[in-house]
């Protein structure tokens, strides 16, 4: 059983993996930290409200535990450089898991992922980043009432905000370009992933103006 740590104010690094920790500890109050490791343990739930408040912490190793669901704010970690929760029991995960501004490792493999293809479980982060913003993407083009598919290409669907959201300008199965509105908007989110897969269309020349962002580019 570990001593409370939320009065650690200068707490920098906490490390307790190989332990029998069932919980996280409540880090409120340690504002400095930097590295969490509880690594091979028993948790099972994340509790956010102690990590939410972390404005420095870059590194959260989760990896082995029992771990059910992460927490859907998790991303309001934004200094948060290396996420692994791996080997845990996750079946899925939260959508907001792509909008981690400075994340530069993301490791899932051996977790009960549902529908999730075995060759983007093990990905390098930016492949793995980017299978995520398009999954998402469709995920939330499935939620849309049919009547709003009437239109050949629904502009609401790529507002700014959206693309910005899941990084991603996905447009597949159409007879239609994309309109210059939705280039806009995909300059101005600074997309990462354009998929224009089984379009009947050329790809238009708006693509370069995409230079400084893009990074993967699906036109089969």
């Amino acid at each position: 059983m570990l001593p409370c740590v939320r009065n650690l104010i200068h707490l920098k690094i906490f490390k307790a993996n190989n332990n029998q920790l069932k919980n996280l500890p409540d880090f409120s109050q340690c504002r400095e930290l930097v590295v969490i490791n509880v690594s091979h343990n028993l948790i099972e739930e994340i509790d956010s409200a102690g990590l939410n408040s972390q404005p420095f912490l870059k590194e959260v190793i989760l990896q082995s535990n029992r771990i059910k669901e992460l927490p859907s704010d998790i991303a309001s970690l934004s200094s948060l450089q290396i996420l692994d929760v791996s080997s845990n029991n996750l079946s899925r995960l939260p959508s907001n898991i792509v909008d981690f501004p400075n994340l530069q490792s993301l490791r899932i493999v051996n977790n009960p992922l549902k529908n999730f293809p075995p060759q983007y479980m093990k990905a390098d982060t930016v492949r793995l980043l980017g299978y995520l913003r398009e999954r998402f993407a469709y995920e939330l083009e499935a939620l849309i009432p049919e009547d709003d598919h009437s239109d050949p290409v629904p502009v609401a669907r790529f507002s700014l905000s959206q693309l910005r959201r899941c990084g991603s300008l996905v447009h597949t199965n159409s007879e239609e370009d994309v309109p210059d509105e939705v280039w806009d908007n995909a300059v101005k989110a600074q997309v990462v992933v354009v998929n224009l897969s089984h379009t009947k269309r050329f790809l238009s020349n708006r693509v370069v103006e995409l230079a400084e962002s893009l990074m993967e580019l699906h036109l089969v």
